[in-house]
């Protein structure tokens, strides 16, 4: 890792950016700016993806100021490896302190996000293609790739947390399930 550049002011803040962790390919939306990118680790593996996703994420993370980070949290129930994605889940973390000036970070676990995309009543049932049907009918976004779509409801879902507006007062009660810190500097 390199050298950490200097924290940008609080006036160049605003935007809510939605972090979509995953190992193979990194979903983000920044909100404000209406743009969803994914960090490709090039098919490398082990320390080498690592590294690369961070060299990714830092460089995204230089280029767009944000105020609100949101991050999809850990699926416990998943098996599939768990080491790896709790060290990049770690790395991201950091990476967001680090280089950004983030008041807040909120960790939304995924079936909350389903729940706040989809609907209470088809949230367990529910895999990628139904979350992009959702963002699609809900807030007329095509948004192809499943990370990046990922991504776009977390930031949808981070905005109605930090403004308490924008959903219904069952999207609200779901969403008390994230997990939100303040970042103190």
């Amino acid at each position: 890792m390199s050298r950490t550049p200097p924290r940008r002011s609080v006036t160049q803040a605003g935007d809510v950016l939605g972090i979509d962790a995953s190992l193979n390919g990194t979903g983000l939306w920044f909100l404000r700016e209406d743009y969803g990118t994914k960090l490709d680790p090039e098919k490398r593996t082990g320390i080498d993806r690592l590294a690369r996703l961070y060299e990714l994420l830092r460089n995204r993370l230089l280029e767009r100021p944000v105020s609100t980070v949101v991050i999809e949290g850990y699926a416990f129930g998943s098996k599939s490896r768990a080491h790896a994605i709790g060290e990049w889940g770690g790395i991201v973390k950091l990476a967001i302190m680090e280089l950004t000036i983030a008041t807040r970070i909120i960790v939304i676990p995924p079936a909350t996000l389903k729940k706040y995309t989809i609907g209470h009543c088809r949230a367990g049932e529910s895999g990628k293609p139904e979350m992009r049907a959702a963002v699609r009918d809900r807030w007329g976004r095509d948004i192809a790739d499943n990370d990046i779509c990922d991504a776009y409801c977390l930031a949808r879902a981070g905005w109605a947390i930090v403004n308490n507006i924008g959903c219904s007062e069952v999207d609200l009660a779901t969403l008390k399930m994230a997990h939100i810190t303040t970042v103190s500097r």
